[in-house]
């Protein structure tokens, strides 16, 4: 669900990208953090 490249530098870095089939995943998550969002405001009071 994830592709991810090692660049060749010092110290070593990793880039990571969703697939497509990762992406469709996208609406869920975006959902699960408007609700984190949310019920934070819940929490704290705001």
């Amino acid at each position: 669900m994830q592709l991810w490249i090692v660049l060749d530098t010092q110290p070593v870095t990793v880039q990571y990208q969703l697939t497509e089939y990762g992406l469709t995943l996208k609406k869920i998550i975006n959902t699960l953090a408007e609700w984190g969002t949310e019920h934070r405001k819940v929490i704290v009071g705001k």
